[in-house]
């Protein structure tokens, strides 16, 4: 397993439902391998035990590499709740977030090895005047 980060996706579950009395919102959260895009962990705390570990073996192992619509077909085909809208919506809105940090990545500027370098330089030579211009 590579570097792995947490992603959540919030949203409000069905107005007049028993668990929107209860909770208002789901909050669905993924632990994912930010180098196989894989999904390697997951839990939805609104949901009871049962719920939760079926919705976990349904989603660990699914690749983010192909977007969220393969797991949203899984969701169409193996989820019947009245909270599904809800959990599609909180799944959007992790995916999301976890497209602006995969962007973030892609975009940064690879480390500057270059800073070591001036360290050992400042440090081993004399020449005041020449420190000044780095």
């Amino acid at each position: 397993m590579g570097k792995t980060y947490i992603f959540c996706g919030q949203a409000q579950l069905p107005y007049g439902t028993d668990i929107y009395e209860q909770f208002k919102y789901i909050t669905v959260l993924f632990e994912i391998d930010m180098e196989t895009e894989e999904i390697v962990n997951c839990y939805i705390p609104v949901y009871c035990a049962m719920c939760n570990e079926f919705m976990s073996r349904l989603f660990k192992g699914q690749s983010l590499k192909n977007g969220l619509e393969p797991i949203l077909e899984r969701i169409e085909e193996y989820v019947h709740l009245v909270s599904k809208k809800a959990l599609i919506n909180a799944l959007q809105a992790l995916y999301n977030r976890y497209m602006m940090v995969r962007r973030n990545m892609a975009e940064a500027p690879p480390p500057k090895k270059d800073r070591q370098m001036r360290k050992l330089c400042l440090s081993s030579t004399a020449d005041s005047s020449w420190r000044q211009e780095l």
